[in-house]
């Protein structure tokens, strides 16, 4: 009989040492599980088949800004702006009684209310379990606010370029036409169109180069007059400015027609030349008004009126007075050319633009 009891002892003893096993092996799983929804970014809730919140995670706070304790107890529908709200505890009760899921285990997208008030976009997945005879469901929320602040950038930007197409499209079959029409071969509307293309190209380098947000004058100036060498007969003075992106096509285009009429007629034809390029802001008292661009040439061949008005004076004055609301002033001079453009400041300019002195 010892026998027997000592036996029975021992297999308790190792039962009891199983269930040890088992209880801290529960208890670890547990754990893990706790601390994987404790530290969770997405906001996990539980609800029963009431719609009454049974428990929620530390994020419920930062997605919604409502402490766990401040919703457990409540109906969720507290954190549904209308006309979610009034309906959702039908829907519950709808798939209680018919056992038809409409929302369960498939993730959408819908608003959430916050406690101020404020609504926010969520990813919203719902999964239904027992425990206990009893029916729960499970709600995982993820703040998508900045997923659709990027999609809505991306469909602005995208309007954007259609728009920015449809414009540049616009200039360069204006370009094409102008250019048949005074061209007097195949070989001369080639070289001079694709000059034109290339010019305005390196306008939208630039523009690239700055995220689309503006030029910088000097630049601007600067990188229309590189592809004639002339950096070293060029004297290029003003104030830092940033010129919107529109702009900076229709100026771009003029300064290399400028450089163009100045590198075949003008001071760019010999190595005396000069040309001044100089721009500031005209201002009214304290408050800025018009922007000012002078192109002024010296030391070249006597210059003189054109026989005709190509395309090249097209630009220069009529299509930049048009674009920027401006006023061209263009004097074919016998010391040089001299070309000056006034024009609103809000025509021109990203930003803010210093006062000239």
């Amino acid at each position: 009989m010892s026998v027997e009891i000592a036996a029975l002892e021992r297999r308790l003893a190792e039962a009891q040492a199983t269930i040890r096993v088992l209880h801290d092996q529960l208890a670890e799983t547990e754990g893990r599980l706790a601390a994987t929804v404790d530290t969770a970014a997405d906001a996990i809730l539980v609800i029963d088949e009431g719609g009454i919140v049974r428990s929620a995670n530390p994020a419920v706070e930062r997605v919604l800004g409502y402490r766990p304790d401040e919703i457990v107890g409540k109906s969720v529908n507290m954190l549904m702006p209308e006309p979610h709200r009034s309906t959702h505890d039908g829907y519950i009760q709808a798939y209680v009684r018919t056992g038809i899921a409409k929302a369960l285990g498939i993730c959408r997208e819908m608003e959430a209310q916050r406690k101020d008030g404020s609504t926010i976009p969520i990813d919203l997945l719902c999964t239904e379990w027992q425990m206990g005879g009893k029916r729960f469901f499970t709600g995982i929320m993820r703040d998508i606010t900045a997923r659709k602040e990027a999609e809505e950038h991306i469909r602005f930007m995208m309007r954007e370029l259609s728009h920015r197409t449809k414009n540049i499209l616009a200039v360069v079959q204006m370009m094409a036409w102008k250019t048949a029409r005074t061209s007097l071969d195949l070989t001369d509307f080639q070289e001079r169109f694709a000059n034109r293309i290339e010019a305005l190209a390196r306008s939208h380098d630039l523009l690239t180069k700055g995220g689309w947000q503006g030029v910088s004058l000097e630049d601007l100036v600067r990188g229309q007059l590189q592809p004639f060498g002339a950096e070293e007969q060029l004297d290029a003075h003003g104030p830092t400015l940033l010129l919107k992106p529109e702009a900076a096509q229709s100026l771009g285009l003029a300064l290399h027609e400028l450089a163009t009429n100045a590198s075949k007629y003008g001071a760019l034809t010999c190595p005396s030349g000069r040309v001044e390029i100089g721009w500031g802001i005209v201002a009214n008292g304290s408050e800025p008004t018009r922007m000012r661009v002078c192109w002024c040439e010296r030391r070249g061949p006597e210059a003189g009126s054109p026989l005709r008005k190509g395309f090249g004076h097209v630009v220069i004055k009529e299509m930049v007075e048009r674009a920027l609301d401006g006023s061209v002033t263009l004097d074919f001079a016998p010391q040089g050319l001299f070309w000056e453009l006034t024009a609103p400041v809000k025509n021109c300019l990203a930003d803010a633009a210093p006062v000239a002195n």
